[in-house]
């Protein structure tokens, strides 16, 4: 049976968010990303979002996160605080 969104955020949801502090990003993630990134909600969509965050060492910062996965951390701010 396939899960609905909001189940599929109730189990990954605190998986994700472990990850982004142990990264040093989860105020960030919260300020910066406050929607899904289009792709559809899957468990497959979201066990790769946390195999790619677990390559990630810890305590890196945004920034570096952002260059790291492809990201451009300056356009990001300006387009949320903007």
């Amino acid at each position: 049976m396939r899960e609905s969104p909001l189940q599929l955020l109730q189990r990954y949801g605190p998986l994700l968010l472990a990850e982004y502090r142990r990264i040093g990003i989860a105020d960030e993630m919260d300020r910066y990303f406050t929607g899904s990134g289009g792709d559809e909600l899957t468990s497959a969509s979201f066990e790769r979002e946390l195999q790619t965050l677990r390559t990630i060492p810890s305590g890196i910062g945004f920034d570096s996160y952002c260059a790291r996965v492809g990201l451009d951390a300056t356009a990001i701010k300006l387009l949320a605080e903007g």
